[in-house]
């Protein structure tokens, strides 16, 4: 059999995995990693976002000073990128280099499971390698800093990734435990965030329990991971004493609630959903897209087509083309995870597409399948053409990394701004203790303040003994002023992380605020403008506002910054 029949391998019908030095792939491996840490932190630390870049920072900053969610604090998501991150700030301190660094760790590794998807999937070292390092400039580059939805995507790449590596591993019991630990790692990726996790879950299921032989065997292995993934979660949740109702109102009800708005808004129209992903391909102006959408349906339809009709003349032949469909469908899949994700989140299309080039790779491999195929059955000039389609789509994949690149990465138009590095040379003197890595520079249209306020903000509070509340997106300063966080959600988002006003735990919230106002000491409470970026002001919260006024016995101001001074 000619060697392109052997090298691609289909997600659900795996058998070996190809061999090459293991020399070679664990340089592959250190590469890929350096490629991905390299490019996050030289883009990560441009500019700052603070809506959507202080979330983990807060959290990670509460869990480091002992506070449990649902117990101390609220979140609909983002546990496990709170704790890593966590762990990070303990051991190089509460600084911004500390914040990118977990990040850009996470993309090295992000690079790296690409690169064993796509090994695992049929590609030689070569192939995967440069795909892999195509994927390290989509998944953290775009954003920066550690955030959930980037956290998911890696973790559900990886469940993927231990999907593909038990079906194809030649050891029995590294068969066994990579099945049983599958249900741990879609774990990881849920409890990052729920979407795109919940797009990634069938579709590393299906590889793991495609039927076949040992099937009832693999069942069981992956039940018993989920049943033991369950007790250690019901474990850690009865020792940290968590508060399950409002586990359940905050983590399952409130983003349940929020993504059922969004779903009642686009899937009952599938004409616009076709509309805002072809809106999404012109947004971006990727070929790779087109490549994968629409080829790789028709492609699965015809390989498996040709393969049911090869099936007795050319068996060998009918399972390479079988594989190809494999291939197609698997490319499809991981495109379309991208799409929901889109489609379902407020946040910007452009972090939304870290398995587009993963996705073009396995489509390059279901075409060489096909061809190899097609020289097996006589066909003249398939190895040819599938030698040229292998180089268009390098081509094509060169071309979209690049300009992704200079649209996205370079611009930092995830974090609403436009770079201009001027404006962060101007601006390094000023910036406070622990932001010395970040490179100034923030959205104009949603904050006002400078480095120099901030840093001023940050010295006051520190000279201070008592608790603050900020009311403010800007988080990140009850780290970087060594307080204690007292906002009783991470961020404040209406109908996510606060109860809607008609909710009856809306009145809950309000009472964590008086609470903390009559027993922790809280006498200064800062205020970030007339409101948030999302509009939240004091005001919101008509009993606790009505105690902050009366108990007011003066004001400090930081540039938009007010800061109450309360009495006993």
């Amino acid at each position: 059999m000619q060697a392109t029949l052997a090298s691609p391998r289909p997600p659900a019908l795996p058998t070996e995995a190809p061999r090459s030095p293991a020399a070679l792939r664990h340089a592959a491996r250190a590469a890929l990693f350096a490629i991905g840490v390299a490019l996050s932190l030289a883009y990560g630390r441009r500019g700052y976002m603070p809506l959507d870049q202080s979330i983990v920072f807060d959290g990670g900053w509460r869990l480091l000073s002992g506070q449990v969610p649902f117990r101390d604090f609220h979140a609909p998501n983002g546990f496990v990128p709170h704790l890593i991150q966590a762990g990070f700030f303990a051991v190089l301190g509460v600084n911004w280099f500390a914040y990118c660094l977990h990040a850009a760790v996470v993309n090295g590794l992000f690079a790296v499971v690409a690169f064993e998807v796509l090994f695992f999937a049929g590609s030689k070292p070569a192939h995967a390698f440069f795909y892999a390092a195509l994927s390290a400039l989509v998944l953290y580059p775009p954003f920066g800093v550690p955030y959930m939805d980037q956290h998911a995507f890696f973790f559900s790449l990886l469940a993927v990734a231990v999907a593909l590596a038990a079906r194809t591993s030649a050891r029995e019991r590294a068969r066994r435990w990579l099945f049983f630990a599958l249900p741990w790692v879609f774990a990881l990726a849920y409890l990052s965030k729920q979407i795109p996790s919940v797009f990634v879950f069938p579709v590393a299921l299906a590889i793991a329990l495609w039927p076949g032989p040992g099937f009832v065997r693999r069942l069981a292995l992956v039940a018993a991971g989920a049943l033991a993934v369950a007790c250690a979660l019901a474990l850690v949740l009865a020792l940290l004493e968590v508060d399950l109702a409002r586990l359940d109102y905050y983590f399952r009800e409130l983003p349940a609630q929020e993504g059922g708005r969004r779903i009642d808004k686009y899937v009952p129209n599938l004409r616009e959903a076709s509309q805002r992903m072809g809106r999404t391909e012109e947004r971006f102006g990727l070929w790779a897209i087109a490549l994968v959408r629409v080829p790789g349906p028709a492609l699965a339809f015809v390989f498996g087509l040709a393969a049911w009709a090869a099936r007795r003349r050319a068996p060998e032949v009918g399972r390479a083309l079988l594989r190809s469909a494999g291939l197609a469908l698997f490319a499809v899949a991981l495109l379309f995870v991208c799409f929901g994700f889109i489609a379902l989140t407020s946040n910007q299309a452009e972090i939304g597409m870290p398995y587009v080039f993963v996705s073009l790779a396995l489509i390059d491999l279901a075409i060489r399948g096909g061809a190899g195929a097609a020289i097996q059955l006589g066909a003249r000039g398939g190895r040819y053409a599938g030698s040229v389609l292998a180089l268009g789509f390098a081509c094509v994949a060169a071309h979209d990394a690049w300009r992704f690149n200079e649209d996205v990465n370079e611009t930092r138009t995830v974090n609403d701004i436009a770079w201009d590095p001027s404006i962060a040379e101007r601006a390094a003197a000023d910036l406070p203790e622990g932001l010395e890595f970040l490179r100034w520079q923030v959205p104009e249209r949603m904050v006002k303040y400078t480095p120099a306020d901030l840093r001023g903000l940050i010295a006051y509070l520190r000279s201070r003994p008592e608790n603050v509340l900020l009311v403010s997106d800007a988080s990140i300063v009850y780290g970087l002023a060594g307080k204690r966080s007292m906002a009783p959600s991470l961020w404040f988002h209406p109908k996510l992380t606060i109860p809607p006003p008609e909710s009856p735990w809306f009145g809950d919230y309000e009472d964590e605020l008086i609470e903390k106002l009559e027993r922790e000491d809280l006498r200064l409470v800062v205020l970030e403008g007339e409101k948030t970026w999302i509009g939240r002001k004091l005001s919101d919260w008509p009993r606790f506002e009505a105690l902050v006024l009366a108990r007011t016995r003066g004001e400090v101001n930081f540039g938009p910054f007010r800061v109450l001074e309360l009495g006993p």
